[in-house]
């Protein structure tokens, strides 16, 4: 009985350590992808629908389109901290890419384009999804194709009713 406590816990032990390593290596081979920081402007094509918000003076968010819509802003401050802490799965550069319509980027599914207010921009393009469920994804400025998540593609992927509060 002894040694199936002692089997157990070592077995334990040695799992802790390999998850705690695991987890410090994914978090040093994560790359980053947005360069904006602070956003305060966002505007997204998903081909249903074009929407742009920006951030008033009193940090509140609003559809430019319809300055009076009963925004539940907290859809666009999900939108944000979904874009300011995009990271990519998987880094695909030029040299070993297909031409770009192999990821859906020639003409993109949906595009997203930020501010920041440093006067920084982005132009990210979103294109077809992978056979493991993730999306390519590239900035406009830059060849490099990345895999992300499909979070950015849920968040664009909402019409302005969607976001309507309701009272």
């Amino acid at each position: 009985m002894l040694i199936i406590l002692l089997l157990t816990a070592i077995a334990f032990l040695g799992l802790s350590a390999f998850n705690k390593y695991s987890t410090v290596q994914n978090a040093e081979n994560t790359i980053k992808i947005n360069t904006v920081s602070e956003i305060d402007s966002i505007s997204y094509n998903n081909g249903a629908d074009s929407l742009s918000f920006e951030l008033n003076g009193e940090g509140k968010w609003y559809c430019t389109a319809n300055t009076d819509f009963p925004l539940q802003t907290s859809y666009v401050e999900s939108m944000v901290s979904t874009i300011e802490n995009l990271h990519a799965v998987r880094e695909i550069s030029a040299a070993e890419q297909d031409s770009l319509a192999a990821y859906g980027l020639e003409n993109p599914s949906a595009t997203v384009s930020i501010s920041g207010t440093g006067g920084q921009t982005a132009n990210l393009l979103i294109g077809s999804n992978t056979a493991d469920g993730y999306y390519y994804l590239k900035l406009s400025d830059s060849d490099t194709v990345y895999t992300v998540d499909s979070q950015l593609v849920n968040s664009v992927s909402q019409s302005l009713y969607d976001m309507a509060e309701i009272e």
